[in-house]
């Protein structure tokens, strides 16, 4: 019995230290991401996504959907949405933005922040909302790459 709690506390110790280091995950030479060390692959948060990451314990999820400028092109082309969505940071923001708020009950909303990561323009926003009974904080943001731009999005329950 003793063996088995000092190996339960040693697994602990671990896991703890683990939380404060980083790690970058490289997605098919695409993009790189840095990411606390508490998150695990996860496989089912979204089917779109190309990184999933995840902590149970910590209700703490991350995901990346990367989609090719000319398919985004091609689709506002077909659909007849370029005057509504043009095919640059502001009108994918605009255009990912409008489908993703449907699917919830927003609270509370940050206007739209302009920055850059790595040199490459991003456009964020931090939500409150409730989405399935549950009060969420997320934080949405679309980073314009030179073929693709990406999507991430983070979050967790608003009282974490």
């Amino acid at each position: 019995m003793k063996k088995i709690f000092i190996l339960f506390l040693v697994f602990l110790l671990l896991v703890s230290c683990q939380s404060d280091k980083t790690r970058v995950v490289t997605v098919e030479d695409m993009y790189s991401i840095s990411l606390p060390g508490y998150l695990s692959e996860a496989k089912d948060l979204n089917q779109e996504a190309s990184l999933q990451y995840q902590n149970l314990w910590k209700e703490f999820y991350v995901i990346v959907i990367d989609d090719l400028k000319s398919d985004i092109q091609d689709i506002l082309e077909e659909h007849e949405l370029l005057e509504i969505y043009p095919n640059d940071l502001e009108g994918y923001s605009n255009l990912i933005w409008d489908g993703f708020q449907g699917d919830m009950d927003i609270q509370k909303i940050t206007d739209p922040t302009d920055d850059r990561i790595n040199g490459m323009p991003v456009k964020y926003r931090k939500i409150n909302a409730v989405a399935q009974g549950m009060d969420v904080f997320y934080y949405f943001a679309v980073v314009e790459g030179k073929e693709r731009f990406y999507q991430i999005l983070t979050w967790t329950l608003t009282e974490r």
